[in-house]
């Protein structure tokens, strides 16, 4: 159980400095447009250590039942490709712009014409007063 601990610390230690390091060589291009407009959102603050953190228990799941280690490396590549690609494809693109800010935020809904998904899709927009 230490042992295992100490690896999970060690993951997200090594997440935290990775996070600090793309952090630091974005900063120029975050500068220019924004941080949502790059694709480098998934190296920003907490989500390389969850990354981390949950595909180290996959890892460790799929190591337990397979109980031999090219089979677990398999099934634990092909898990994190099964949850990340449609974060990536599907659901990006429905993340909200930034918005002003001091701005309220009022949620109204889509115009049917415009939205992807009909009438169930929500969208904000700021308002100044």
């Amino acid at each position: 159980m230490g042992q295992a601990c100490g690896v999970g610390l060690l993951v997200v230690a090594g997440a935290a400095v990775l996070t600090v390091i793309f952090t630091w060589w974005l900063t120029p291009w975050d500068n220019i447009n924004g941080r949502l407009a790059n694709d480098a959102f998934d190296t920003y603050g907490l989500i390389p250590a969850a990354w981390s953190v949950a595909v180290s228990g996959i890892g460790v799941l799929a190591g337990t039942l397979a109980r031999r280690v090219v089979p677990a490396m398999a099934i634990t590549l092909g898990a994190y490709l099964a949850i990340r690609l449609p974060i990536e494809f599907r659901f990006r693109s429905s993340y909200l712009p930034p918005s002003p800010c001091g701005a309220r935020r009022r949620i109204t809904p889509c115009p049917p014409e415009t939205c992807s998904w009909g009438s169930e899709r929500w969208r904000r927009t700021a308002t100044t007063s």
